[in-house]
């Protein structure tokens, strides 16, 4: 959401927007109705993607057949040759979004939706999560077999980041007691008064 608003001594609030969003698609499995079997469709076709992503050289991301159809023309979806996530087995991606997808009856939830920032500040992140789950509902989850009868998938919101641009501030390291981090250890790096922002990640 944009917004200017003054916060005083000169500070101006430019804008309140989510910077990120992830969600998260557990479906549940009968492995009965699979035949027993460690795959499923879905799992078989990216499987087969995969290999010939890793077989391009240099190995990179190969087209699914799948489209992203939201912008005036539509986009490819490709799989990349690795799935870059822990306990993820595969990484579909276009400019507004990675879909990592977990192998069946894995302990994770089949699907997580990781959408892009810029297409959040863009569309907002209510459309953005609708648009998101259509497109897992209208390819990936289509193709998973052995869906437990009359249980529909669980969706859920796993990662929100919140952001705020502020204009007119002059941070020094009398600041950094204001900041929170989930780093068990806090390192400062600064020059002098001023704070050397390359070093502050």
């Amino acid at each position: 959401m944009s917004t200017v608003r003054e916060l005083g001594d000169g500070a101006v609030l430019l804008s309140l927007h989510v910077d990120a969003l992830e969600l998260s698609c557990a479906v549940e499995q009968v492995p009965m109705l699979c035949g027993g079997r460690t795959s499923d469709e879905l799992d078989f076709k990216l499987s087969r993607l995969k290999s010939r992503a890793r077989a391009t050289v240099p190995s990179g991301p190969v087209a699914t057949g799948w489209h992203w159809d939201e912008g005036l023309e539509a986009e490819p979806v490709l799989l990349l040759p690795t799935a870059l996530r822990r306990a993820y087995r595969y990484a579909l991606a276009c400019s507004a979004w990675v879909i990592f997808v977990a192998p069946p009856r894995a302990v994770v939830p089949r699907f997580c939706v990781q959408l892009r920032a810029d297409y959040l500040l863009r569309v907002g992140p209510l459309h953005a999560y609708r648009a998101a789950r259509a497109s897992v509902e209208r390819f990936p989850l289509q193709l998973v077999e052995g869906k437990a009868p009359d249980v529909e998938p669980v969706w859920r919101i796993s990662r929100l980041d919140l952001a705020a641009d502020v204009a007119g501030v002059e941070l020094t390291t009398s600041h950094l007691d204001r900041f929170t981090t989930r780093a068990r250890v806090r390192g400062s790096r600064h020059d002098g008064d001023g704070w050397d922002w390359a070093d502050a990640t």
